[in-house]
């Protein structure tokens, strides 16, 4: 099997040694490109693979386009999960290498389902919120990996790595039928043709599990801790204090507040339990001769008061600070949409 390696002209797909990030993946394909985890059947007509495809899918600069029309740029975007891959090392801090919870478990949890299309974002949780990417119907087509999911070896892992959290989420029956009630497995997938891919990934011996990207070892993945790796650990590429690994959650500054400040509102409300007792203290006449007490009750209000002027204006400037910064990203991917389309009307 000659495989087509596509080079990648965007920096962002280099990693941390300068090499191109599919490449890695190519001693181990070229062991199985033999192997397709979808099981023929009798009766396999070959169908237009074009309906397999979304309708379309945005690219990084903003622009839609036709998948069948850029067929490796949609799968690559589709299925990669390098983001997470690429801080594999820490990924320890976010969750345990253990396969996900099946869903019946996941229900029984009262976790909620969110279906989202982003592959990086499959099996990231927080609070009772895990987001699940559904399962996409090229997947299941013997005549799709053959033609297009086996000629890239990065994308051939990403999509075996796909298959086999879905192999963690539906193990019983129970678990198909509620996959088929959130949308995430196609309408048509019978259990009968699930249980026959899960048999034939599982008969094969051969299999090597290092084939399968990093971020496939583990399960599910803290979202809170996966985005303190990316704001706070050196050496993360793309790391960004404000934006971390996914900050969309926060679609309103009252979530934001509510959620990164309910700590210092319950240290306050220490702070005026234990002035409250200091003031009784100070009504007592034991207390109100100490002088040692009197000392401790002053010092301990003037440190109060300025540890609370102090998240006062923290908290002013951070307001402050992220709305001057969501006004600079909201305007200027604006005005570089509208450098763009005067280009485009120049020529």
């Amino acid at each position: 099997m000659v495989f087509e390696f596509i080079p990648s002209r965007n920096p962002d797909h280099l990693d941390s040694s300068g090499n191109h990030h599919r490449y890695r993946y190519s001693a181990l394909v070229s062991r199985m490109a033999s192997f397709i985890p979808i099981p023929r059947k009798p009766n396999n007509s070959i169908c237009q693979l074009d309906t397999l495809l979304p309708a379309s899918f945005q690219t990084p600069q903003f622009k839609r386009q036709l998948p069948r029309d850029h067929i490796f740029e949609f799968l690559l975007q589709e299925l990669t999960v390098r983001r997470l891959d690429i801080i594999s090392k820490h990924l320890w801090l976010a969750g345990k290498p253990l396969p996900a919870r099946p869903l019946q478990l996941l229900i029984a949890l009262r976790r909620t389902i969110v279906a989202i299309g982003r592959a990086d974002l499959h099996l990231l949780w927080f609070g009772d919120i895990i987001y699940i990417k559904p399962l996409p119907r090229f997947l299941l087509s013997v005549q799709f990996w053959e033609k297009y999911l086996v000629a890239s070896p990065e994308i051939y892992c990403d999509a075996m790595g796909l298959l086999r959290s879905y192999m963690w989420l539906i193990g019983h029956d129970v678990d198909f039928l509620i996959a088929k009630d959130r949308h995430l497995i196609p309408e048509e997938l019978t259990w009968r043709e699930w249980r026959d891919v899960v048999q034939t990934i599982l008969s094969q011996d051969k299999i090597n599990h290092s084939i399968y990207p990093e971020r496939y070892r583990y399960g599910e993945l803290r979202l809170a801790r996966v985005n303190a790796i990316y704001r706070f650990m050196p050496g993360v590429p793309n790391g960004s204090l404000i934006h971390g690994y996914f900050r969309e959650y926060y679609t309103e500054y009252n979530t934001f507040f509510q959620r990164k400040f309910a700590w210092p509102v319950a240290f306050l409300a220490i702070i005026t339990v234990v002035s409250s007792a200091m003031q009784v203290g100070l009504q007592t006449k034991p207390l109100d001769q100490n002088d040692q007490f009197q000392m401790g009750c002053y010092s301990f209000v003037v440190i109060s008061l300025m540890m609370l002027i102090v998240l006062l204006i923290g908290g002013a400037a951070l307001f402050f600070g992220l709305l001057i910064y969501n006004l600079v990203t909201t305007l200027w991917p604006k005005r570089c949409l509208n450098n763009r389309d005067l280009d485009t009307n120049k020529v």
